[in-house]
């Protein structure tokens, strides 16, 4: 940006999608719900409708006992008792059972275990004169009966959730219910009993991948490429045994993540295409991750990346395949394709990825699964290391816990945020930290640097949008839910001088907050920011003069009221979060070399 007053917006990508994208994924995700619940529906129309006849027990006609899950299969209002069930693995089903004595004597000694190969089974009910003791549990395998005297009917009633484990035959299995005990006549006759019911369990799942590109630019210093690959410097120096460099390599970094959690995950697949760089084709390019096959293919100049599960002959997964994984990508290209680049020159690396996962194999499903695909793109970047020429520029950053080194790069994660549903949580601190740049060139004098938060345009449909401002969870503003907390500074000794200042204002209210020397500012560091006396919604800081050739870093810790965002996002909006945006605005006061002053 050369010398004129303007905005400069970056937007920290973790999914790159567009409006169009979303809601063709929003749509297609809805249409996906539909067709599961048919399949659901068909399924069930397999299972075994539950009659009087079968209810009755062996041995004895004064005994009844059924199990089973309800369902309007035929779509007439009522719903068939069925000896099975399916259900998506977040949801529960209701298990009833059944237990009658009828005209003759009583049951004494009766036990119900529950065998659930593929679920757990949950109960909340208190004892009684059927139930011998209190059964508020979510894993109840046994029932104690009392002794159970003729003209007594008992209807115990829980929910099954899914316990697939680490088994991928766990997705449809039949489980048991069984019925001990002894039917006393009134004669005094004992019979011991037993009834077991099979039940037919079925889950199945969804996937939904995302792509994460970690700030979606990755920074690469012609300066230092070109010192570096200086050949002649390399023949001509002592130590280098006139050895030449003959290439270089860049790395680029992205993760896929299936964010529906439902599934035990198969296979990733990610294919990269590789862009040329100054016409030149790569000359090498790996993926350095272990435990992954990967195949280069240099006619396409497409890497295909596979990691996989390991399962057993018994289906039983030995080796899981994580929901989230990251991949470093290595590209090689010959020395001569970095000579003559200019300033900002950009290559294109594409990605595609998508996941498979194991489901229910029955017919009315697909299995293995495969999730939607993912696209993407991390665009090379080669620029100088300050804006020489220029009298300023500057630039924004979202920083997170997240760092790679290879791509100078920060990445935001949601699970922090996710977190407060999962666990039930409310309260929690949760920060991220916004990197406002000032650069100094080295023309021309900058007498003072004004940056604040601003929105970078007017939002569709809000006719007031030009005073809405801050950070954005997609295209939903955030300034009620995130506050400014605290501040320090990188930069200002070289930047200001021994004189320079800082002065911070409440942006709302143009409350002066504080005003730093630059001795003052040695007290506050990272790990020893400025903390404010209370959170501030929006900041502005105003310097005194920049010095050419100098950076000058305001980092803003900001936390997140979790307790108002879980109050009015639900997890589903949440984990529909594609983008964390943010913005600055600067107003630099400078003057170019004979030339007038100018705002």
């Amino acid at each position: 940006m050369k010398n004129k007053k303007g905005k400069i917006v970056l937007v920290v990508i973790l999914a790159v999608i567009a409006i169009l994208m979303l809601f063709t994924y929003v749509t297609k995700k809805v249409e996906n719900r539909m067709a599961n619940l048919d399949s659901e529906l068909l399924r069930s129309k397999n299972y075994a409708q539950v009659t009087d006849e079968q209810s009755k027990v062996e041995n004895t006609d004064f005994v009844k006992f059924s199990a089973f899950f309800t369902r309007d299969i035929n779509g007439d209002g009522n719903a068939e008792k069925l000896l099975g069930t399916c259900r998506n693995v977040n949801s529960t089903d209701t298990l009833y059972m059944d237990i009658n004595v009828l005209t003759n004597g009583y049951l004494k000694d009766g036990v119900i275990t529950v065998n659930g190969t593929n679920f757990k089974y949950s109960m909340n009910m208190v004892k009684d004169t059927v139930l011998k003791n209190n059964y508020i549990s979510n894993d109840v395998k046994t029932i104690e009966l009392n002794q159970i005297n003729a003209g007594t009917q008992k209807l115990i009633i829980g929910n099954i959730s899914s316990d697939i484990k680490n088994n991928i035959n766990n997705y449809s299995s039949i489980s048991t219910i069984t019925l001990t005990g002894t039917h006393v006549s009134d004669s005094g006759e004992e019979t011991p009993i037993s009834k077991t019911i099979n039940l037919n369990v079925d889950w199945y799942g969804t996937l939904n991948a995302s792509l994460y590109t970690y700030g979606e630019n990755v920074y690469y210093n012609l300066e230092n490429i070109n010192n570096e690959g200086n050949t002649e410097d390399a023949e001509n120096t002592e130590n280098s045994n006139n050895t030449k460099e003959t290439e270089k390599t860049v790395s680029i970094n992205f993760s896929i993540d299936e964010l529906n959690k439902e599934l035990l995950l198969k296979e990733n697949v990610a294919t990269i295409t590789i862009p040329e760089l100054n016409g030149y084709a790569p000359t090498k390019v790996t993926c350095t991750n272990e435990n992954v096959n990967k195949e280069y293919n240099a006619e396409n100049k497409v890497l295909t990346i596979h990691k996989n599960a390991i399962v057993n002959e018994n289906g039983v997964v030995e080796k899981e395949l994580p929901y989230s994984n990251t991949y470093t990508v290595n590209i090689t290209y010959p020395i001569e394709a970095y000579k003559s680049l200019t300033e900002n020159t950009t290559i294109i690396a594409t990605i595609e990825g998508y996941y498979v996962a194991y489901n229910n194999p029955s017919q009315e499903f697909t299995n293995p699964l495969q999730s939607n695909t993912v696209n993407g793109q991390i665009n090379i970047v080669f620029r100088g290391n300050k804006p020489e020429g220029y009298i300023y520029d500057f630039s924004v950053n979202l920083v997170d816990k997240i760092y790679n080194k290879r791509s100078n790069n920060f990445i935001i994660s949601k699970q922090e945020l996710l977190n407060l549903y999962e666990n039930n949580e409310s309260n929690v601190n949760i920060e991220y930290t916004v990197a406002w740049n000032a650069y100094r060139g080295i023309s021309g004098e900058v007498s003072s640097v004004i940056m604040k938060e601003t929105a970078p345009e007017k939002i569709v449909g809000e006719e007031d949008s030009e005073n809405i401002y801050g950070d954005r969870f997609n295209q939903t503003v955030i300034q009620n839910y995130t506050n400014n907390k605290a501040i320090y500074f990188e930069g200002y000794e070289q930047a200001l001088g021994e004189e320079g200042t800082i002065t911070i204002y409440n942006n709302d209210t143009n409350e002066l907050i504080k005003t730093f020397t630059t001795e003052e500012l040695k007290t506050y560091t990272k790990e020893n920011p400025y903390t404010y006396e209370t959170p501030i919604p929006h900041i502005r800081i105003k310097t005194t003069t920049l010095a050419q050739q100098s950076t000058l870093a305001v980092y803003n810790i900001k936390q997140l009221n979790t307790e108002k965002i879980k109050q009015d996002f639900t997890k589903e909006q949440i984990q529909e979060v594609q983008m964390l945006s943010t913005y600055l605005s600067r107003n630099c006061k400078y003057r170019r070399s004979r030339s007038r002053n100018s705002k």
